[in-house]
């Protein structure tokens, strides 16, 4: 096992959590409900596998705790509408899709807004759905948004195909090490 994933799954922020309030957010069209759909079957399996194997860790850190996850779909119905009142969450996950320009323009709106009413120490995760359909789409358009989100504002950023439930599990396991790293 490599030490990265050692320290995640050991450390002292790993054990206190027992649940995780997910707030899925993005423009109509993006594909939220099938990710949100995605989200908790996987979570239902992964949690059955580990109950079948008798396995006390996993790839989310929880470490044979049970973990109740609780997933808020919330769709921003204009790319440039303000939010008032955001719902208080462990983390933002930013869904646009990568075959609609409104839709990133939407969700880079709206990070915004998450922090200037809570600040920028919550975990924010974009993802980017409908990799199904978007293999024409110029790659550096797509490598050019991938650095700006992971490097420029140092959130997480992920490619995946929803309807193919692809890479679902890799949003998981970034979300929470995210939550992880900000839980005191």
């Amino acid at each position: 096992m490599d030490p990265e994933r050692e320290r995640f799954l050991q450390g002292p922020r790993c054990q206190g959590k027992s649940s995780l309030k997910l707030v899925v957010m993005g423009y109509q069209g993006a594909g939220k409900k099938t990710f949100v759909d995605g989200i908790q079957r996987n979570w239902s399996e992964l949690k059955s596998r580990r109950t079948r194997k008798g396995d006390d860790s996993d790839d989310l850190g929880i470490r044979g705790r049970d973990v109740k996850i609780e997933v808020i779909e919330t769709a921003v119905k204009r790319p440039f509408s303000f939010i008032q009142g955001l719902p208080s969450c462990d983390a933002y996950l930013l869904v646009y899709s990568m075959v609609c320009e409104d839709s990133f323009k939407s969700v880079t709106a709206v990070r915004e807004q998450i922090i200037q009413q809570k600040g920028d120490s919550i975990p924010i995760i974009f993802v980017a759905n409908k990799t199904d359909i978007a293999q024409d789409l110029d790659k550096t358009q797509r490598v050019y948004r991938d650095l700006f989100v992971s490097c420029e504002w140092e959130h997480g950023h992920y490619e995946i195909s929803a309807r193919n439930s692809t890479d679902i599990n890799k949003v998981l396991q970034n979300t929470m090490r995210r939550v992880n790293k900000m839980t005191p």
